[in-house]
């Protein structure tokens, strides 16, 4: 197999305030205002919630929960009053129980048998009531309820229940543009501030839109990890800080990768994939191009290293500085020829000084390896044990001289930001049908490896 033939060397190492008129300061720093997507998704207002202040997201208004009904910033024509209902009927009373037997006496003479409890009946007979039990069922039962009627009269509707006096129920009146009394001057990290006016008084109000334990934050933006820590979004989903990290180059947003701490080095563990004009998806077979998502990208040289063919391509020298950030995000940087050895000095646990099985630790346990025959044509596992969390994939390579993708299932290789010589640049491969982690000289600066970037240290 002739993907080894890509090094030319091989080394084993590796307030409320008042503003206005009065002279007392009030500061209310937080009254738990929760959020919503649309209006529609506002809670019932109603006499348990009175006073609560929502904010909706759709519209970027404030309302407020107030007279059993949700009042945005600008006011709204109060509600027709409702009809009264009718009085409900009065329910019968309860029979009375009869009394029990009496106990025996314990450990003594036998009690005495209890008298007979009597009945509610005769308690009412014997407290005054003349009449016979039907009778006395029947004025149990309350008095029937007096019903309402209600016409609509000027600017309102007015209700009348039996002998009782009309009640006239008003029309609201229009409510007051809240952009008279309230203006939000303040809108960022999840905390809305509003000066208010009150009478002669200024206020300013803070209101929160999330939580997240004491630390108020804005959910369209940010997501609370563990009820303890405030991440921004990565393209609007949450991840876990922990193993994974937004890449993010200035303003530029790549997406989610997976990290992993090997020694005391954070590597990524996804290849990078990153779009350049230049480079493409990994895994690919002869003119067919693979699959970004699964193996990230292949690039160049100097694409890895962030310049241009002109300057740091085949056949260019390019004297990089020790460290080169390159196509890697901001907070990483393209790996150092030094750095990739001490990862595969840190992983090697084999004990034979002529070759290390780094190897086997940094692939993947995935059947994306290829299986292969050993010398007596028995078949081994083409991949590794991934204990060092590197999860290397086979994602091959691609020739620039004969325009095509080799090697998919069978090599990973990674670009260092290390020159060589003009044609060549230090990288790593691991194979399928061994456990060595491979090092020294590429082909070429122009064949297209994968990138795995390291993060910064101090």
């Amino acid at each position: 197999m002739n993907k080894l033939l890509w090094h030319s060397s091989l080394a084993l190492a590796t307030a409320a305030s008042l503003t206005a008129c009065g002279d007392d300061i009030t500061e209310i720093t937080k009254t738990g205002i929760e959020s919503v997507n649309a209006y529609e998704n506002l809670a019932k207002c109603e006499d348990k919630n009175d006073g609560e202040m929502v904010f909706v997201k759709d519209s970027g208004a404030v309302y407020l929960c107030s007279d059993k009904k949700w009042n945005d910033i600008n006011g709204n024509d109060g509600k027709d009053g409702k009809d009264g209902k009718n009085g409900a009927d009065g329910k019968d009373g309860a029979d009375g129980k009869d009394g029990t037997n009496g106990k025996n006496g314990d450990n003594g003479k036998d009690g005495k048998n209890g008298n007979d409890g009597k009945s509610a009946y005769e308690i009412a007979k014997e407290n005054g009531f003349k009449g016979t039990e039907t009778e006395w069922l029947k004025s149990l039962k309350g008095e029937s309820g007096e019903g309402c009627t209600a016409k609509s009269v000027e600017n309102g509707v007015e209700i009348t229940c039996g002998n009782s006096d009309p009640l006239v129920i008003h029309n609201g009146t229009n409510g007051t543009n809240a952009s008279d009394d309230c203006k939000i001057t303040d809108d960022k990290d999840g905390v809305i501030t509003l000066n208010c006016t009150e009478g002669e008084y200024i206020l300013i109000k803070k209101l929160y839109k999330a939580f997240c334990g004491e630390t108020p934050y804005d959910p369209e933006t940010h997501f609370c990890f563990d009820n303890k820590q405030v991440v921004s979004l990565c393209k609007g989903k949450e991840y876990n800080p922990e193993n994974e990290f937004c890449a993010k180059k200035s303003i530029v947003v790549d997406g989610i990768y997976k990290m992993v701490k090997i020694g005391q080095q954070t590597w990524m563990a996804n290849n990078l994939s990153t779009p350049t004009l230049e480079s493409k998806c990994g895994g690919g077979n002869g003119t067919e191009e693979g699959d970004c998502s699964k193996y990230g990208r292949l690039y160049h040289w100097a694409d890895a290293v962030g310049m241009s063919n002109s300057l740091c391509g085949n056949g260019k020298k390019c004297n990089l500085a020790s460290r080169v950030q390159g196509i890697c995000p901001d907070g990483w940087h393209l790996p150092s020829q030094a750095e990739l050895e001490i990862l595969i000095n840190i992983v090697n646990t084999s004990t034979d000084p002529e070759k290390n099985d780094a190897g086997l630790h940094l692939k993947a346990n995935s059947d994306l390896w290829i299986d292969y025959k050993d010398q007596n044509k028995v078949t081994q596992s083409g991949a590794g044990d991934n204990t060092s969390g590197f999860t290397a994939l086979p994602s091959g390579q691609y020739s620039a001289d004969e325009s095509k993708f080799k090697f998919n299932g069978e090599a990973a290789y990674f670009w260092s930001s290390t020159e060589i010589s003009d044609g060549s640049a230090y990288s790593i491969l691991v194979v399928n049908d061994d456990n060595i982690a491979h090092y020294g000289g590429s082909f070429g600066k122009d064949i297209m490896y994968s990138v795995r970037c390291i993060q910064d240290t101090p």
